[in-house]
């Protein structure tokens, strides 16, 4: 029994095809056991609290139903018992098998089933679709880099199509283009001239640039990209976070927010500052933002900056031991304490970042920070929340929607604010040659009113324009 999640959607070795029973499956295989509660909060956010376990029961049942061996349960947990495709994906990148990676990332996850659900599981879903298909574009990019000349070239265009390349990647795909393929070799440039940078036709390295360097046979390069991840010190548990828990990998470019991007650059800069929250509701970018913000402030922060997702954790007394493990220290027990947790980020002597992500739900243990940051005295924090979290320490940045023209602009005027940018290049994405003509301004400006600017929401609209 396989859980088909790329390309497809499927429960192969059996005829089940309802989706949100399957999307069920599909969270718990990957993101591990979860209690009921939650699980009836995140598919069934609506209605009372009986209803929504209701519906988790029934979900379940039907599972079980028609495959007798695809969930176990308690009164309070559950967990997948099939195997899916993204564990092997993620199983064969982790080991740096790109020809295996390569060969099962046979689609975008879950394709053709990305909307409909509640604000927090599409998030999800589309964080996921990202992450996955960033993983695929390193491992084809890698493999063609690798190639003989004859089959290089074919890699390299189907890295280019699995997602928007981002800056770092930018130089790697010149050089395999560049009097081979012209047509694809002006794409890079044009995406370059994007970014607002310029490839050197020679391919003579720029510092200012701070792209990857051309991939040898020993290089490492997906790593090289991502924040760090080893650990704080020799004596670490060599148990390294699974890939859903590094820092998310970014599947399409980052748009706009130059503003809040540099009010947290220098808020962290400050020495008072030593917790800045992003507060905002679903969808609005809050973890986005704050990723690009932790890859914009490695510089200030020798000892690391990492990502901790919240969403999974029941309760604020588990943060040291989700932090420790993202962390690599070895823990004496299966809970850390914030003493614990403080010695081994003290030990380190070195100013340190972390960025705690979903935070709303654990308002009530959130004193806990106060006492890790009394004890490191080198420690800020980056917390994103629905909710302010009501602490002394905490600063606050509320995030509202991308920023929007007003209705007198033209396309080229248009163009520079945020909201625009960003459905342009999704709808680029989805329907290669999509241009903004004058003609459809006026339907893009009333849909990014409409939809107040919210990054998610213009996102999953961008990608309705390669049927409507």
């Amino acid at each position: 029994m396989k859980l088909l999640t790329l390309g497809q959607l499927e429960l192969r070795g059996s005829s089940f095809t309802r989706v949100k029973p399957l999307l069920l499956l599909t969270y718990l295989s990957l993101e591990g056991e979860q209690s009921r509660e939650h699980l009836a909060e995140l598919f069934w956010p609506g209605g009372s609290s009986r209803q929504r376990r209701n519906n988790l029961s029934k979900a379940l049942s039907d599972l079980r139903a028609a495959v007798p061996d695809s969930v176990a349960n308690t009164n309070t947990k559950v967990r997948s018992l099939v195997e899916s495709d993204v564990a092997a994906f993620e199983q064969a990148f982790a080991a740096e098998d790109y020809k295996r990676a390569a060969q099962l990332y046979s689609g975008r996850f879950f394709e053709g089933h990305l909307s409909g659900w509640g604000n927090e599981l599409e998030e999800w879903l589309f964080e996921q679709r990202e992450r996955l298909a960033q993983a695929a574009q390193e491992a084809w990019l890698t493999l063609a880099e690798h190639s003989e000349p004859a089959t290089a070239l074919d890699s390299a265009r189907t890295a280019l199509r699995i997602a928007e390349p981002q800056i770092e990647m930018l130089r790697r795909f010149y050089a395999l283009f560049v009097d081979r393929d012209k047509n694809l070799t002006k794409e890079i440039l044009d995406l370059a001239r994007g970014y607002g940078i310029t490839l050197d036709i020679t391919l003579d390295a720029d510092p200012a640039l701070e792209l990857a360097p051309l991939a040898t046979p020993s290089a490492q390069p997906l790593r090289a990209e991502r924040l760090r991840t080893e650990p704080l010190h020799q004596g670490a548990s060599q148990r390294l976070p699974t890939l859903a828990r590094r820092l998310p990998l970014k599947g399409t470019s980052f748009v706009g927010r130059d503003v809040e991007l540099s009010n947290i650059a220098y808020r962290l800069s400050q020495a008072p500052c030593r917790m800045l929250s992003l507060i905002g509701i679903g969808g609005v970018g809050k973890t986005r933002l704050a990723v690009q913000a932790g890859h914009e402030l490695q510089a200030q922060f020798p000892a690391g900056v990492y990502f901790v997702a919240l969403e999974a954790l029941r309760s604020a007394e588990l943060i040291p031991g989700a932090v420790a493990t993202t962390l690599g220290v070895a823990l004496t027990s299966q809970e850390c304490s914030v003493q614990e947790l403080a010695g081994a980020i003290n030990a380190q002597d070195q100013d340190l970042l972390l960025i705690l992500d979903n935070f709303e739900h654990l308002l009530g243990g959130a004193s806990m920070l106060s006492n890790l940051l009394m004890n490191c005295a080198k420690l800020k924090l980056i917390v994103t929340s629905r909710e302010r979290l009501g602490l002394e320490e905490e600063w606050l940045m509320p995030l509202a929607g991308l920023a929007l023209p007003d209705d007198t602009q033209t396309v080229q005027d248009a163009q520079h604010f945020d909201a625009v940018q960003l459905f342009v290049q999704r709808a680029t994405q989805a329907q290669m040659g999509f241009t903004l003509t004058p003609d459809m301004l006026e339907d893009v400006l009333a849909l990014c009113h409409l939809l107040a600017g919210s990054p998610l929401a213009l996102e999953l609209a961008a990608a309705w324009t390669r049927l409507m």
